[in-house]
């Protein structure tokens, strides 16, 4: 699947079947450039919100009460037994340096990521939906800064098996099996 295949699949998707299908809490984007590069670049982001929670940690909002995404320097991804997917998940390890993490903050579904003091959300719009919006603005950013990154989360939620599933962008590596 490519990366327009995926926004446009995603866009399509009814708000009900995003977490199954797509996105959800704790979504995932692997990205090749060190974490201080990547926060630089998301601090220019006109659709996200800075700010530093108690422990340091760097935390920006889309919309203040509806999505936070925090810069990692951790590159996690589903642990497979899959002989398919392994040489990609080696390149992802060795390739890739920070990730993107998206965690739901709407809804009463997530407790620990609910701040009292962000009262406000996207009225109307499912919480799974507010993050299919924010990773649809992000991978678009990272695409015109020319990052390169992956999305290995959709093939859990879809086909754990199938590393046709994983979303490369500027292309797929390529894999001598």
């Amino acid at each position: 699947m490519n990366l327009n295949e995926y926004l446009n699949a995603m866009k399509e998707c009814p708000d009900d079947q995003l977490t199954e299908r797509f996105v959800g809490d704790n979504f995932k984007i692997l990205v090749e450039k060190v974490p201080s590069d990547l926060r630089a670049l998301v601090m220019t982001a006109p659709f996200m919100t800075f700010q530093e929670d108690r422990s340091g940690a760097s935390e920006f909002f889309y919309v203040p009460g509806t999505v936070i995404m925090d810069v990692r320097d951790d590159v996690r991804v589903w642990d497979t037994k899959s002989p398919r997917v392994k040489p990609y998940h080696k390149i992802i390890k060795l390739k890739y340096k920070s990730m993107l993490s998206f965690h739901t903050e709407q809804g009463e579904s997530n407790p620990m990521y609910q701040r009292k003091d962000n009262g406000k959300k996207l009225a109307g719009v499912h919480e799974d939906r507010a993050v299919a919006n924010c990773v649809e603005e992000m991978v678009n950013l990272l695409a015109i800064a020319k990052f390169s990154f992956c999305i290995d989360d959709v093939r859990f939620k879809q086909e754990w098996d199938n590393p046709d599933l994983i979303i490369w962008y500027p292309k797929r590596p390529e894999i001598k099996i």
